[in-house]
């Protein structure tokens, strides 16, 4: 018994030493549309109104800085209430995509230590073109981070979704 309490209070002190994210930049899970447009300079909305991941895309920030990166953000709220829940960054074109999904992985492992799961898939289509898609994924207390790189044929793009996570209820 004595041995099972040890092992728990261990398990927490470590989970505290996570840093946690409660939304992205000055932006946090919750706030409104006017709460957000005011936490986000530069940013613009309510925009085009597209779904993405099931939440309405309407906030718009662009030029923002991902580290040393230029990049678009995206503030995506509850379909049925007033409420951010997540917030994409994609950066921009002209960056070279493999050296940004490198150094911004290496900052994500930096700062919220080793990735939950960390994927690369690969696949050749009939004409010879080269597909690529890596995603490392991070599940923090209070958000869920993925970092994609996408690349088909030389075309294709780099992001971070920082989404809020809900409580596990399952086992």
């Amino acid at each position: 018994m004595k041995c099972l309490l040890l092992m728990v209070l261990a398990v927490a002190a470590i989970a505290q030493d996570v840093p946690d994210a409660t939304g992205w930049s000055t932006a946090k899970w919750g706030m409104t549309l006017e709460q957000a447009k005011e936490a986000v300079p530069g940013s613009r909305g309510p925009v085009r109104i597209e779904k993405d991941y099931g939440l309405l895309v309407r906030l718009e920030a662009s030029p923002v800085k991902l580290g040393p990166y230029s990049a678009t953000a995206r503030l995506e709220f509850q379909p049925d209430r007033d409420y951010l829940s997540a917030v994409s960054v994609k950066i921009a074109d002209e960056v070279p995509r493999a050296s940004a999904y490198e150094s911004l992985r290496q900052a994500l492992i930096e700062k919220y230590g080793k990735p939950t799961s960390d994927d690369s898939t690969s696949d050749r289509n009939s004409f010879g073109s080269l597909s690529v898609t890596k995603t490392v994924q991070w599940r923090l207390r209070s958000s869920t981070i993925v970092l994609t790189w996408s690349d088909y044929g030389g075309i294709g793009y780099v992001s971070v979704r920082y989404s809020e996570r809900k409580a596990d209820t399952t086992l």
